[in-house]
């Protein structure tokens, strides 16, 4: 809401803003780098390797998201579970009950 409200007040009132040529490559570039970066994101979600390593993240990451990423295959598809056991991370399982 903030966002459209700001540009729609651009719009208004600074009009010859919005129409320069450098505003509208910046929109772009500034789309371009989001979608790069979302596809990024998506492919270290579904990656359930566990062995990410900083050279498959983009040079701005965080050293907490790499730990991120490669935490998120504990609970993956590729372990079947049997019906009163619950898998823990750690590829043990125990009983439940």
């Amino acid at each position: 809401v903030l966002l459209v409200s700001f540009l729609w007040m651009l719009k208004q009132h600074y009009p010859e803003l919005l129409q320069a040529r450098w505003s509208r490559w910046a929109m772009v570039a500034l789309l371009a780098f989001n979608v790069a970066y979302g596809a990024e994101h998506a492919d270290a979600r579904y990656d359930t390797s566990g062995t990410m390593t900083a050279q498959d993240l983009w040079p701005i990451y965080h050293e907490a998201e790499l730990a991120h990423w490669n935490g998120l295959n504990y609970w993956s598809l590729n372990r079947s579970c049997i019906s009163g056991r619950i898998c823990a991370p750690w590829g043990s399982s125990r009983t439940t009950g």
